[in-house]
């Protein structure tokens, strides 16, 4: 799976999930939530399915996202201002916990499962589109 394909899911997915259960405290907007305090959240969802993505900080420590194969990533996309982050340190766990938001549990898992599902269902119509092409080309 493509790294910009899965962010869309997670975009996806995220307005399902909000549409299912209504949160209070939490924006419809996916891009709002995940770059305003649950940038950990996307981080940790995007881990999952990169296992290789290393958790880069911003500068000032309000931001988080995922390095991939020498880009950087959050719920926008890919991140142009490389020269914005580092690598995290031992000592930003205690700033991530403090500072960042963490979805409840029922909110976590039903968006989870909503990724999931929409994650299965492209590989599934993946699948078909490659038996598909090789079923007309020539070998």
């Amino acid at each position: 799976m493509e790294i910009l394909d899965l962010i869309n899911i997670i975009n996806e997915a995220y307005k399902k999930t909000w549409d299912e259960l209504n949160p209070v405290l939490l924006s419809r907007d996916p891009k709002v939530c995940f770059y305003r305090g649950y940038c950990y959240e996307f981080y940790l969802i995007m881990k999952h399915y990169f296992a290789s993505g290393q958790l880069v900080i911003e500068k000032e420590g309000m931001h988080c996202a995922i390095l991939l194969d020498g880009g950087i990533y959050d719920v926008t996309g890919k991140r142009k201002d490389l020269h914005n982050f580092r690598k995290e340190k031992a000592c930003d766990e205690e700033q991530i916990y403090k500072y960042y938001g963490f979805f409840s549990y029922s909110f976590r898992d039903d968006l989870y499962r909503n990724i999931f599902s929409m994650v299965s269902n492209k590989n599934k119509n993946s699948v078909k589109t490659l038996k598909k092409l090789s079923k007309y080309s020539i070998i």
